[in-house]
Parts: structure tokens; C-alpha cells; sequence
């Protein structure tokens, strides 16, 4: 064997660390480990599957073409993996795969790809690594060694470290496809079963047979290959692009030349042809292509100071980020002398585009009954027919039969019990399905796929763009009054005035394209309810980037953002008031997150039961807050301003109600999914409540289920399970004033129901006997709580009884019938979850999990 395709032993190397590379473990997405093991090939391994192959006149390489594995066996010996010229790369899964792949040694570090991911043999830790290139490095960093760009010297490494910047799907040829369909054991199964027939002069029936699997195996070729041509070409994309390399500016290069770490311009029109880091300027991308949100998104520059983690990551600071495959609409810079700038930091199959693509042509390994049971039919229809041929090979001999006439009539029985048509059929029904697909425009280019739709049973749906319009509509703000108070609701936001109309005109993020507001809807629709108009302007002395003004000329500066964040659930702007000349902050969120950053002083008694009330009837709440600054800032001070001491001892302003209207069509697919007996869950980033609501309205609950909600107690380390009574989808009323005028008792009263204990886990059961307090506004109706044990087994008893405020449950555990199961576990009953009660079963409550999933309607604040 050739020397030069073998890495040396490093003679200085422990033998116990070489021993130890005959195995490796990689993680490679989407929670799937792969192992590989090293093999190479010895001159008598060859030999001996030379003869083999020979001897069994090829029979014996068909069976290799089915077990691959087995060929590895047997042509190659194992071997450290630093040595090896095959890799054997095996996954695990409800269904282990494997592939082998070769290795290629024709450059000086050794590399081998496993289904377009790429792995190079790294000499110091002598073994091999993933390759990727290192962007989870702090902002600061990333601005400094990347800002330049790659390097002359760099380049030729760099290519043959990463290869071109190219997503190229594979297209088999027709010969091919053909030879894989043909060479299946069903198929050459149908080939014995025609040659017998058209021995024993079966003719008809044997054309016939030939006739169908022919048509059925060409249909699913040509299928199959326009299918991959077609997703070939969505995945190709060539164009030009202007990179900056040791400090020279490179016109009309070729991005299938581009490299990470290469400093590019964007411009307006361009279609990323790969992954980058925006360093200057904003961008407005349309991400349609990859996300299906038609929505344009706005991508900021990375900042100079890390927020946080402290490091860059692609998926927590995709804010940052541009895709390969989506559409730059607008390129702004932020001064009139500089550019839009970008460094590339994934390429290839390593962009987000690459990612999807190679999820379509890779998809997850599943694993079937239905398959292991027709294997299980096929073998017991195998050994019928090995006792028929025994049985009537028997009674021919006895017979006097002559040779001939015993083996044709033992075969024509083994054709007979095991159905030479059903791979017909089954190859007749997938084509049929694929082609009403495609009319449906719907490609698939693995049949099987077509079979494992059938079996789906759950539909996740997201909600906001979903199941509900993209649109919202303002239905008005609940103020706050500065003392213990809410102030009542105004429906007509341009009544409003000082801090909390100053929060709803700045704390955005949206741009302008064409005159037309371009961003996030829920920020659009605020603003535009203020009735203030906004302007972009070039980067002032004092840092703004953007001006917003009222009807009477109160003009606001935007100087710096603080993107909003599903992870933090909130986003926060610094801004200057031109008309005091002082500075202040802006920040909204959930109300949750803003209740715990504000000082306690400024938030009302009853505002988790305010915000309950409107959530409830399907309402979207946010909650603004607002904080002031110094008179005067320099502009160093305000970019070097962290998030966290701006978004901090923050004063309460009030509440943003809006609406989310449901589609016209989601209520009828609902319903066609709960009649194909299809379960329908949701999954949304929005408050638990508001989504129960829309679950209801929409049908994904049903009128005869109860749903109780479940959290994590104030502590964070119990579980608590409120029930969730439906509720009207009517306006928001304001407070009547003789309820705003109630006695301090009478708010004691009220916060009683709020603040007494869910309950915990793992505790004996106390009575508990909650009534409904009065509501914060008109026409609401009230959530109740209920302390929920597992350890006890009293039930859950629901009585009804009337107060001034109309009739209301109460909830009591009673100590009769304790073999009863608790309520919320009922089967009749169905739970909404929080993302942090989820995380809390997954990791310290596993037992509940099962139930959790099999009874859950709604995952709420649930991170992407």
C-alpha cells in the first residue's frame, strides 16, 4: 500500500492515546451524535473478495450493494482512525444508520466529508474535528481580528479548508436511479417470479406483472430526478460581490470564492450567497425563503460591547446576522462617507440555507412499525413458502416426477405465496400520492417520505402569523398612576402625554423603505397609533440615527437600541428629548420581565390580575416602562451605556393592549385536523392566557375540556396549576369608579387571591377555598387558582356561590374519595404550559413529562 496515503505515527505519541483513537464521537445538529471508526485496505482482504465475487458469479457484490457494512467487513480491516482510508460514520436513533465515506489525502491535512459536513484531521489533538470557523468569540474580538478581512497568504489554507462557497446538490443520472430501483430484493424478486412464469407458459400474467413494474419503477424515477433537479436549483446561487482582502478592495468576485472571515460590502438587491456578520450600516432582509415569514426583518450592526454572554452566537444574535438565501432590501449605512459592511462567517452547507437543504436531502432517521411488521409478514410468507417447496418436492418424488417438473412446481409455489404484485402497489400508490402532491406544489424526493405522512397524528402550530392575522390593532392603554393605582383605559392613545406616550413613539426598531414603516407589526401599529411621524437621518454628533415628532413639534432622538431579545422578552432605546434636552430610556416587554425590572413602588396592587384579565380574553399585553437619564450625555457615554444598567430600577408606565384576529382560514383547518383525528397543539412565544384563548376560539380545545395553566411558583421551584375559565372577547372597559374607590380592605381582599400559594409538589393536600375577587375592569372574568398536590389523592371539588360581583367558583381539596385522581390529570382535561415550568418537568419533574405531553394544548413563552 502506497506510504504517502497513510498520516505517520508521531514517535513521541503515548501508545495509550493512539489506542484510544480507533473511536470517535461527533455532535453534528439537531441533537444527533454520529461515531466513525477507521478502516483500511490489505492486499489478502482484497484477494479473498476478488473470489468471492467471482465464485458467486456477482451474487455475492449484490448482497454487498445492500449491506454495505458487510463489504467493509470484509474488503477492509479496522484501524486507528488517524490511519484509516475509509471512515465509517454510524448514527444512532430509533433507527442507527451508517455511511462510509472516503478519506482524502491529496493536501497535507488529511479530511473527509459525511453528508456535506466536513471534518479535518487536526495534528495536535491527533484526531479529527469538525470543521467550522470560530465565531463564538466576543464582540470586541470579532470587530478586531475580523474587521480587516482575510489575508493574501490565508487564502489558499482557507480554500482548502473549506472548499467553495457552493451548495451543490448531487443529481443522479436516470441510469442511476434506474439501477438502484431495479436492484431492490422486491424487484428482483418480481424478475425470478416472471422467468418462472414465462416457463411454466404463464405469459399473460407475467407480461402483465412486467408491464405494471416497469411503468410503476420509470414514473418514480423521472419523479425522483425532477424532483432533484428542482431542488438543485433552488439551492444554486452565483453572484458578484465586492470583498475587501488585506486591505484591497476586489470588485465582481465570484461568491463561490468567498471565504470566512472575508470583509464584503452588502448592497440594496443582493441576494446573500452566504453567512454574515453585519459590522456597519442596517439592513432590511426579507428571510421569507428560509423562515416563510413574509415579513421584512431589520439586522443591526454588531455592537462594539458584548450584551450578556458575552460572546457571539448565531442563533441567540441572529439580530446581527445575515442569511445565505435571504434578500437584502435595504443597505443603509450610517454615515454618508461609509459603506454597508459584513464579514462572512459560514459557507457552503455550513450557511443556515445549507443547513435546510442538507435537513431535506439528510432527513432524520425514523423508524416504523409498520415496516418492521412488513418485514415480519414478508419472513413469515418466506417460511410458508420453504415448507411448501419441501412439502411438494416430497410428494413430486414420490410421484415419479422427473427433475424439471419438481423445481418449476416448487418455485411457481414460493411465487404464489409470497405476492410478487405488493412492491407493485405499494410503487403504484406512492407515485399516484407524489404527483397529487406536486400539483399541490409539494416535492418529495424520498418515496418513503410519502408513506411516513400518512402516520402523522400532531400538528405544531406557531401563533402570531400562523393561526393569526400578522396585523394587530391597538385597542387602547391601561396608564398607571404613578401611586398603587391604574388609571382608567384610554382607547384613544394621542390623549395621552409625558413618559408613556414618549415610550410608545421611541421604543422601536423598525426603518422606512419608500416612505412606508418596515419592521415588526406590534412596533408599527404603536407607533402609528401615537400619530407621530419618523425619519432616518444620518449619524448626528450626538449619535442619533433617527428622529420621531409629534403634531405639536415634540421631537424625539434615537441614539442607541437594544434589540429585543425572546430570551431577555423585552428591547429598550436611548433616547434624547430635544424639547427638555434630557435624556431618558424606553423599554417594553413582557409583563413578567418589565414587573421584575421596575421599582416596586411604581407598580400597581392589582396588575398581575389586570394583565390575567385581558390575557385571558386573547388580548396581547406589553408593558412599557421608562427611565431618565442625565440632561447631558456625551456620545462615548451613551454607546459605552450597557444593557443592563440601562434596563434597571426602570418606573412602570402602563399597559399596551392589542388585538390579534384570528385567520379565515384557521378555524376551518382546525377543524378539518380534529376530524381526521389529527391533535393540534400550539406552540408560541406569547403569554400563556392570551393563547388559551385563541386555542379555544380557534377549536383546538374543545367547549368540554377544561384547561388548567402551568407555572412555576414566585420561588421558581414548584409547580402550580391554575384552572383557566373562558373568557369574552369584549373591549376593555376602564375601571368603574366604585370599584376605584375601594378601601384599603377591600384591595387586601383582592390581593389576597394573587398572592396566596399555588401550592407545591410533593405536599399534603390543605384546603383551599379561593373566592373570585372583583375584576379590574368591567365584563373580565377572573382566573382562579388551585393548589394541586401529587402525593395526595383528594379531589378536586368545584362549588359555586355568589357575591356582589356575581356567581364565582371556589376550589377545595376534600379528603373523601381519595382514590379519585387530581382534576388537572384527568384525561377530559387539557394543559398549557409556560416555557419555564416545561423546562422545570424536562429536567427535575420527568415523571410528569409524558403526562405534560400527551394532555398539553399550549406551550407558552416558549424560546425559539
Amino acid at each position: 500500500m502506497d506510504s504517502t496515503r497513510i498520516v505517520p505515527l508521531e514517535p513521541d505519541l503515548p501508545d495509550d492515546l493512539i489506542k484510544s483513537k480507533w473511536q470517535q464521537s461527533f455532535e453534528v445538529g439537531d441533537g444527533v451524535s454520529v461515531e466513525i471508526f477507521g478502516y483500511r485496505s490489505t492486499f489478502s482482504r482484497q484477494i479473498i473478495y476478488i473470489i468471492l465475487s467471482v465464485l458467486s458469479l456477482g451474487l455475492f457484490n449484490l448482497v454487498c450493494r445492500w449491506f454495505p457494512k458487510l463489504e467493509l467487513k470484509i474488503r477492509y480491516i479496522p484501524c486507528p482512525i488517524p490511519e484509516a482510508e475509509l471512515i465509517l460514520a454510524q448514527e444512532g436513533g430509533p433507527d442507527p444508520t451508517h455511511g462510509v465515506v472516503p478519506v482524502d489525502r491529496t493536501d497535507k491535512v488529511p479530511r473527509f466529508e459525511y453528508k456535506f459536513i466536513r471534518f479535518h484531521f487536526d495534528a495536535q489533538e491527533y484526531s479529527y474535528v469538525k470543521t467550522t470557523f470560530d465565531v463564538f468569540q466576543p464582540y470586541h474580538v470579532i470587530r478586531e481580528r475580523l474587521a480587516s478581512g482575510v489575508s493574501d497568504e490565508a487564502c489558499a489554507d482557507l480554500t482548502a479548508m473549506y472548499g467553495p462557497n457552493v451548495i451543490g446538490v448531487p443529481v443522479r443520472s436516470y441510469f442511476h436511479l434506474l439501477l438502484n430501483e431495479v436492484l431492490h430484493p422486491f424487484y428482483l424478486f418480481q424478475v425470478f417470479s416472471m422467468v418462472v412464469w414465462y416457463i411454466d407458459l404463464y405469459w399473460v400474467y407475467a407480461t402483465c406483472i412486467f408491464v405494471m413494474a416497469a411503468f410503476a419503477s420509470i414514473t418514480n424515477v423521472v419523479q425522483t430526478r425532477r424532483n432533484m433537479e428542482s431542488l438543485a436549483e433552488m439551492a444554486k446561487h452565483v453572484c458578484h460581490v465586492t470583498v475587501f482582502r488585506s486591505g484591497r478592495e476586489l470588485n465582481d468576485i465570484d461568491s463561490s470564492l468567498l471565504l470566512p472571515g472575508d470583509l464584503v460590502e452588502i448592497t440594496s438587491g443582493l441576494k446573500l450567497p452566504c453567512d454574515v456578520i453585519l459590522l456597519q450600516g442596517q439592513c432590511v432582509v426579507s428571510e421569507s425563503a428560509l423562515t416563510g415569514e413574509s415579513l421584512p426583518v431589520v439586522k443591526s450592526a454588531l455592537p462594539h460591547h458584548e450584551e450578556g454572554n458575552g460572546a457571539f452566537d448565531p442563533e441567540r444574535d441572529g439580530k446581527y446576522a445575515l442569511f445565505s438565501g435571504t434578500n437584502v432590501i435595504q443597505a443603509t449605512a450610517a454615515e454618508a462617507n461609509q459603506r454597508v459592511l459584513g464579514v462572512v462567517y459560514a459557507t457552503g452547507f455550513s450557511t443556515a440555507k445549507g443547513q435546510l437543504i442538507r435537513s431535506i436531502l439528510f432527513p432524520k432517521a425514523t423508524k416504523f412499525k409498520f415496516y418492521s411488521d412488513s418485514f415480519k409478514f414478508i419472513g413469515a410468507l418466506t417460511f410458508l413458502a420453504l415448507l411448501g417447496f419441501a412439502y411438494s418436492t416430497y410428494i413430486f418424488v414420490n410421484f415419479g416426477a422427473n427433475v424439471f417438473s419438481i423445481v418449476l412446481r416448487a418455485l411457481d409455489l414460493i411465487t404464489i405465496v409470497i405476492p410478487p404484485a405488493l412492491p407493485i402497489a405499494m410503487t403504484v400508490g406512492t407515485s399516484s400520492a407524489m404527483q397529487r402532491l406536486k400539483q399541490q406544489k409539494i416535492f418529495c424526493i424520498s418515496p418513503i417520505r410519502v408513506n411516513v405522512c400518512g402516520r402523522v397524528d400532531l400538528m405544531c402550530f406557531d401563533k402570531t402569523g400562523t393561526l393569526t392575522e400578522d396585523g394587530l390593532d391597538v385597542k387602547g392603554v391601561r396608564p398607571a398612576s404613578g401611586s398603587s393605582l391604574f388609571e382608567r383605559f384610554v382607547e384613544d392613545v394621542t390623549l395621552l402625554h409625558g413618559p408613556l406616550l414618549h415610550v410608545m413613539a421611541s421604543c422601536h426598531a423598525f426603518t422606512t423603505i419608500d416612505n412606508q414603516l418596515i419592521g415588526d407589526v406590534l412596533e408599527i401599529k404603536m407607533f402609528q397609533a401615537t400619530r407621530w411621524t419618523f425619519a432616518e437621518t444620518l449619524k448626528s454628533a450626538e449619535g442619533v440615527t433617527s428622529v420621531v415628532e409629534s403634531p405639536n413639534n415634540e421631537r424625539i432622538g434615537l441614539v442607541k437600541r437594544f434589540q429585543f431579545s425572546s430570551e431577555l422578552q423585552r428591547m429598550s432605546v436611548v433616547a434624547h428629548n430635544y424639547t427638555s434636552g434630557s435624556y431618558f430610556a424606553a423599554v417594553k416587554g413582557s409583563p413578567e420581565m418589565i414587573k421584575s425590572l421596575s421599582v416596586p413602588k411604581t407598580i400597581p396592587e392589582i396588575y398581575d390580575e389586570t394583565v390575567r384579565e385581558y390575557t385571558i380574553q386573547g388580548f396581547r399585553v406589553i408593558a412599557l416602562a421608562w427611565k431618565p437619564l442625565a440632561s447631558h450625555l456625551e456620545p462615548d457615554v451613551v454607546q459605552s451605556l450597557s444593557r443592563a444598567s440601562v434596563e434597571s430600577e426602570l418606573q412602570f408606565c402602563g399597559l399596551l393592549v392589542m388585538e390579534n384576529k384570528l385567520k379565515p382560514t384557521t378555524a376551518p383547518t382546525i377543524k378539518l385536523l380534529n376530524e381526521a383525528n389529527i391533535r393540534s397543539v400550539m406552540v408560541t412565544g406569547d403569554n400563556a392566557l392570551t393563547g388559551i384563548h385563541v386555542a379555544r376560539t380557534c377549536g383546538m380545545v374543545s367547549p368540554t375540556h377544561n384547561v388548567y395553566l402551568c407555572d412555576l411558583d414566585d420561588a421558581g421551584h414548584e409547580l402550580t396549576f391554575t384552572p383557566v375559565r373562558a373568557g369574552s372577547m369584549s373591549p376593555p372597559k376602564p375601571l368603574p369608579a366604585a370599584a376605584a374607590a375601594e378601601s384599603e380592605s377591600a384591595r387586601a381582599s383582592l390581593l389576597r387571591g394573587a398572592e396566596s400559594s399555588y401550592g407545591s409538589l410533593g405536599t399534603e393536600a390543605a384546603h383551599v377555598d379561593i373566592s373570585a375577587e372583583p375584576s379590574a375592569t368591567d365584563g373580565l372574568i377572573s382566573v382562579d387558582m388551585v393548589e394541586v398536590s401529587l402525593d395526595s389523592s383528594a379531589p378536586i371539588v368545584l362549588t359555586t356561590h355568589s357575591n356582589r360581583y356575581g356567581k364565582v367558583d371556589s376550589i377545595s381539596h376534600s379528603a373523601a374519595e381519595p382514590e379519585a385522581p387530581q382534576e388537572w390529570m384527568r384525561d377530559r382535561n387539557r394543559i398549557a404550559v409556560t416555557g419555564r415550568a416545561f423546562a422545570h418537568v424536562v429536567h427535575a419533574n420527568p415523571a410528569l413529562l409524558a403526562k405534560v405531553l400527551k394532555q398539553g394544548c399550549v406551550f407558552a413563552r416558549m424560546s425559539p
